[in-house]
């Protein structure tokens, strides 16, 4: 076995590392495939360099090449970055975020927005960045508010856990049917798992109105803080 490193511009990195793992996801479905998703990603990365196609799947069903939309979603991967509005213009040196990643600089954060083909505009509070205008009549979770949660908490939201916050599931910490709205204030990223631990157990996530501090408290009432963000 071998080690192949490379350093690479942060956003390129994560592009990247995003497509490997949505071929790997592919992969992973196929009948009598037995590899973790780190074996498939690094299988579809010796792959594409050495081939040009993705790591062949045990099924007879031909595998996706890297040009396959099947293996790379809509064919590029997304890069989400949070730029200020202010930053650019010119006006600020608040630094840019990189969903999955963390701050970046200004010169790359302004790049990657003359680049982008599409923008999705929240419009936040212009000291604390928390949200003022968002969907709040409907259940379903939007895509630009998917990917605010994603900033604000990168990952699962149960102590102790890392699954990125693009693998979980939304949930309502007020329940809908109980009043709660679909904002960011209600909702937090959960792994199917703890997901299922919240609501089949007496684990519950607490928060206060207004709050960004969110704490689980466990079957035997101890309150427990969630991890903070890695930025």
């Amino acid at each position: 076995m071998a080690t192949l490193t490379a350093l690479l511009p942060a956003d390129r990195a994560h592009a990247a590392m995003t497509r490997l793992d949505r071929a790997a996801r592919h992969l992973a479905t196929a009948d009598g495939e037995e590899r973790t998703l780190a074996q498939l990603r690094a299988d579809a990365l010796a792959d594409l360099l050495a081939g040009g196609s993705v790591a062949e799947r045990p099924a007879a069903a031909p595998a996706p090449t890297a040009g396959d939309s099947r293996a790379s979603g809509s064919g590029r991967p997304t890069v989400v970055v949070t730029v200020p509005a202010l930053t650019l213009l010119g006006r600020d040196d608040t630094p840019a975020t990189l969903d999955g990643y963390g701050p970046i600089d200004l010169d790359t954060a302004r790049r990657l927005a003359g680049e982008a083909s599409s923008w999705i505009r929240v419009l936040t509070h212009p000291v604390t960045g928390v949200p003022l205008a968002l969907d709040r009549t409907r259940y379903r979770v939007t895509t630009a508010l998917r990917r605010w949660l994603g900033v604000t908490s990168p990952t699962c939201v149960f102590p102790g856990c890392a699954r990125p916050a693009r693998d979980c599931d939304i949930d309502h910490l007020t329940a809908w049917a109980d009043g709660g709205a679909t904002n960011h204030d209600n909702l937090e990223p959960e792994c199917r798992h703890h997901h299922r631990l919240r609501h089949e157990t007496k684990w519950e996530p607490l928060k206060n109105p207004g709050d960004v501090d969110l704490r689980w408290r466990s079957p035997l009432g101890h309150d427990i803080e969630v991890d903070p963000p890695p930025f």
